[in-house]
């Protein structure tokens, strides 16, 4: 099915329906990515990658060897991630 037949059946634009389908895919793509950092932020007690840099500066972060740079990287690919999900929702408003 179409996006143009399915707005036909639902009686919208197929522009709306189409932003609102991006939108929904963003916010989804948001969530994933979310429920993906949580474990790492929990487990190190931290917000972002950026706040654990921080605290690494401080001397108060805590690695446990290659699991912890795993995790860190890991971790700054998903907030880089977030980053532009953000901008791109932001952009629909």
């Amino acid at each position: 099915m179409t996006i143009a037949q399915l707005a036909r059946q639902f009686n919208i634009p197929a522009k709306k329906l189409e932003r609102d389908s991006i939108r929904a895919f963003l916010l989804t793509k948001l969530g994933e990515i979310e429920a993906s950092r949580h474990p790492v932020l929990k487990k190190y007690t931290i917000e972002s990658a950026k706040d654990w840099d921080e605290k690494a500066r401080q001397g108060k972060a805590k690695e446990e060897g290659y699991t912890g740079i795993a995790d860190y990287f890991q971790l700054d690919a998903l907030d880089s991630e977030k980053e532009t999900l953000m901008r791109e929702l932001l952009s629909m408003s």
